[in-house]
């Protein structure tokens, strides 16, 4: 198994940040038993000053979106072409979150659908009504809990919920015919597997989830759900998200 990380690489001011960042993607990575390949795109906020702030990396789309969306499409392409793997798995972009989005938006470029699975991202799949809003036609308003949730209020800042609410509010879900293709509970050995490796991303992991009892509690209580994409709502094959 290897887990391929998109978004890998900051500028010189936060160099050491990242080389950490992707230290703790390969212990993790170690810990589940599978290799790492890091495929060296700068993170949104270094790409674009657009993504500086929570408004702009969860609902923002700069410039440069097509020119990265076809690069890494490319890459994950070059990847595929080298380690034939028999199914792939991206995120379904739950959370909205730009890097999230792109990398979908280019797995449905790059992928055939017949290998291609999307799995729910965590922790916002964990909050309510999240998934909905990329399923769903039309999606369903932000719920209240949305503010509650530790990665939100550990980045919000300033900006106002009600600005917020009214963003998701034109958010559409993806355009695909997305159907649950199977849900997994973990046993208590996999749990266990799943709380080390996530552990392994102390510089990251506190901007998630506010205490070790939320991690587990919420990993325990959900299940892994994936899904598969069809032709788009209007019969093309080639979905990109907006």
């Amino acid at each position: 198994m290897v887990i391929a990380t998109v978004f890998t690489e900051s500028d010189a001011s936060q160099s050491a940040l990242y080389r950490s960042r992707r230290s703790e993607d390969r212990r993790a990575a170690r810990l589940l038993g599978a290799t790492t390949a890091h495929l060296g795109f700068l993170d949104a906020p270094f790409r674009s000053s657009r993504y500086g702030n929570f408004c702009g990396i969860v609902f923002g789309r700069a410039n440069e979106y097509p020119r990265t969306l076809d690069q890494v499409s490319e890459k994950i392409g070059q990847l595929i072409r080298r380690l034939r793997p028999e199914q792939i798995l991206a995120p379904l972009a739950v959370g909205n979150h730009v890097d999230h989005r792109l990398v979908r938006d280019a797995a449905l470029m790059a992928v055939d659908r017949s290998r291609l699975l999307f799995y729910e991202d965590r922790p916002y799949a964990f909050v309510r009504g999240q998934v909905s809003h990329v399923i769903a036609t039309p999606a369903s308003p932000l719920h209240a809990e949305y503010f509650a949730a530790t990665y939100v209020r550990r980045h919000l800042g300033r900006t106002r919920q009600d600005s917020v609410a009214a963003k998701w509010a034109h958010v559409r879900p993806l355009p695909c015919n997305l159907r649950r293709a199977r849900c997994v509970q973990m046993d208590s050995a996999e749990l266990q597997m799943a709380l080390q490796a996530i552990r392994a991303y102390r510089t990251q992991i506190g901007d998630l989830f506010s205490s070790e009892e939320e991690l587990v509690s919420q990993y325990r209580s959900h299940l892994e759900t994936l899904w598969e994409a069809g032709s788009d709502r209007r019969g093309r094959r080639t979905p990109v998200s907006s």
